[in-house]
């Protein structure tokens, strides 16, 4: 396990980096989002920013706050509902007016539900925040990090979720519509996600596809269950955070490190059946558990990803 020194010195020799890396944060007006920014922007030579959230409030605070940590920094702030496919994609076009080349594109927005709650497209929010349209982000945005790539330079996919906790999913009812529980939404957008990332990773072999577990950070993520719930649960994780929780600070830290250390590079597919970098909250690489073992030697992932188009599909 890396120390969070090391986690330290390794962000610091982003300085020695190219100047002007370009990175996608979406989710980044709090929580793990808006520290991994933070650091990027603190730990790059004029870096550009674009940080896709819902809340105008705290986006104008978090690029006041930018700016102060890196006078030379280029911040955009892009007003979007994350549910919805059909926003997506034109925020992606609003981004790819002005970039070329995307180093890294860093997915973080949560929202976490009791009950299923469908949007206008037919999916359900929770699944649709957590795996629809962060992997519509990614298939917008791999022309940007394609020839990223090709330049010499980082090009990096990370959502950061539950890598580690993948399990058991309903094959036969992928978006859960007959099957939704929040514990379930949880496993079938971790599980999705790492069998989705092994797609991408064989077919972009040059792009580093990351899938972490921040562990248990204090953020905002509980809104969705309602005032009272929010406020219970908020309470919990702000007495218990001596002791469960990880420093937003630290978690920010240690995702930029997994998202541009050249310790997570490509992986090379034919001497590694590890596609996808799996990483835990101490930057750790995760044991493949039972559950991700069945699926990948009975073939799944392409089964996982075609569905995935098919959604695509159907709601743009």
């Amino acid at each position: 396990m890396p120390s969070l020194q090391q986690v330290k010195d390794a962000n610091l020799q982003l300085k020695n980096a190219k100047p002007g890396l370009v990175a996608v944060f979406a989710g980044g007006t709090s929580g793990i989002g808006e520290s991994t920014c933070k650091e990027f922007i603190r730990n790059t030579v004029s870096p550009r920013a674009y940080i896709i959230g819902r809340n105008k409030l705290e986006a104008s605070r978090i690029m006041q706050e930018l700016k102060e940590i890196n006078s030379k920094a280029e911040i955009h702030f892009l007003e979007c509902d994350l549910t919805l496919l059909r926003n997506v994609d034109h925020i992606c076009n609003e981004i790819k007016e002005k970039e070329n080349l995307i180093n890294l594109l860093f997915m973080s927005a949560g929202f976490l539900s009791m009950k299923r709650q469908e949007t206008s497209e037919g999916l359900d929010r929770m699944m649709a925040v957590q795996y629809y349209s962060r992997m519509r982000l990614v298939v917008n945005l791999l022309p940007n990090l394609t020839a990223a790539s090709a330049a010499g330079e980082p090009a990096r996919v990370h959502s950061a979720l539950n890598a580690g906790k993948e399990g058991r999913i309903f094959l036969d009812d992928l978006p859960l519509e007959n099957h939704f529980s929040l514990k379930n939404c949880a496993t079938q957008a971790t599980t999705m996600t790492t069998l989705a990332f092994d797609q991408l990773a064989l077919a972009h072999p040059d792009i580093t596809f990351i899938h972490t577990s921040p562990g248990i950070v204090r953020t905002n993520i509980t809104k969705g269950f309602g005032p009272v719930i929010s406020f219970i649960s908020g309470a919990f994780l702000l007495l218990s955070a001596p002791f469960l929780t990880t420093a937003v600070q630290e978690s920010g830290q240690r995702h930029l490190y997994a998202a541009l250390s050249k310790d997570y590079s490509p992986v090379n597919s034919e001497v590694s059946e590890r596609h996808v970098q799996r990483l835990n909250s101490k930057s750790e690489f995760c044991d493949e558990n039972s559950e991700l073992q069945e699926y990948r030697q009975t073939k799944v992932g392409p089964q996982i990803w075609e569905h995935t188009l098919q959604v695509f599909r159907n709601c743009t």
